[in-house]
């Protein structure tokens, strides 16, 4: 069916919603009604300004409601669907209508919003609940550094009872670097590569790449790099011709292994022993996705927690 005839076809069958309408007959009223919606608009700018009711534009659409809708009808049917699925055009209309309009608060008569807000009285002379005076002050939720721990879960953290009383002994100081499992082997001749290219001027981050390669673990390298960058020079690693494990290293391996093992308050306490405050709290997140990388590439660090002894 031609344009034509389409347009014909629905003003013939103006208020007939039985029958089955093409898809050509539908689509060419639609591309008919369109154009017109246009022309007219463009009239009422003419006739009436840029300010005008757009009263030619209003009638045009008054006048195709009804075969626009029989039209609709009839393509329903034709798709062995019922007529009544118009009906979620209006449901959708009145929806988005409830949802952008604006409610206010009800406010008593003679009295405005900002008079009520300043009716209200001062702090200091608001009552304290005595429960909030018998427990002492009432506790302030966290900053927002503070509760990186619920944006961002590591699936690999331990849910088992630990014993957490305390920081962990860890083994890894004075300890040759030969003697170091594979994960703490690859994140201690990371961060020796990073340091030397740092200190040499050269882009650091291209430095580890070989090695994390190698362990299939190319998504820790922008981790790594961040996590390095938010240390600032703190706990610099040694040369990677060094022998054995600096105490610094020992650190940032035993930092890395708590937090990838979802102790993060343990491993926020170490940093906070050896770090500034605000670099400790920079290091966090950093050390968070690089736990989750390597562990993504079946590199995990060993547990420093240990289990809880149940008799």
């Amino acid at each position: 069916m031609g344009f034509q005839d389409a347009v014909a076809t629905c003003f013939r069958k103006y208020a007939d919603f039985t029958g089955r309408a093409r898809r050509s007959e539908y689509w060419w009223f639609f591309l008919f009604n369109l154009l017109m919606q246009i022309a007219t608009g463009l009239v009422d700018a003419v006739l009436f300004g840029a300010e005008g009711q757009g009263l030619i534009n209003l009638l045009y659409s008054l006048g195709v409601l009804l075969p626009g809708i029989a039209a609709g009808a009839r393509r329903l049917h034709d798709i062995d669907r019922s007529a009544w699925w118009l009906l979620i055009i209006f449901v959708r209309w009145s929806a988005s209508s409830c949802c952008w309009s604006g409610s206010s608060a009800p406010v008593m008569p003679g009295r405005t919003a900002s008079a009520r807000i300043r009716s209200r009285p001062p702090a200091s002379a608001r009552r304290v609940r005595p429960d909030r005076m018998r427990h002492g002050p009432t506790i302030r939720p966290a900053p927002c550094h503070l509760r990186f721990s619920r944006i961002c879960v590591n699936p690999w953290a331990r849910r088992t009872p630990m014993a957490t009383h305390g920081l962990p002994a860890w083994p890894w100081a004075g300890t040759p670097t030969e003697d170091l499992p594979p994960p703490e082997r690859l994140l201690l001749e990371g961060a020796r590569l990073w340091a030397v290219a740092a200190r040499e001027g050269h882009p650091p981050l291209p430095a580890p790449r070989l090695p994390f390669l190698t362990e299939g673990a190319e998504a820790a390298l922008l981790p790594l790099d961040a996590l390095m960058r938010a240390l600032g020079g703190a706990l610099p690693p040694a040369c990677p011709l060094c022998p054995c494990i600096a105490p610094q290293e020992a650190t940032l391996l035993l930092g890395c292994a708590l937090i990838q093992r979802g102790a993060r308050r343990e491993a926020l306490a170490l940093l906070l022993r050896h770090l500034p405050p605000a670099t400790a709290y920079a290091v966090m997140p950093a050390a968070i996705h690089l736990g989750i990388a390597l562990g993504r590439a079946g590199l995990l660090l060993r547990n420093p927690l240990r289990p809880v002894q149940r008799g």
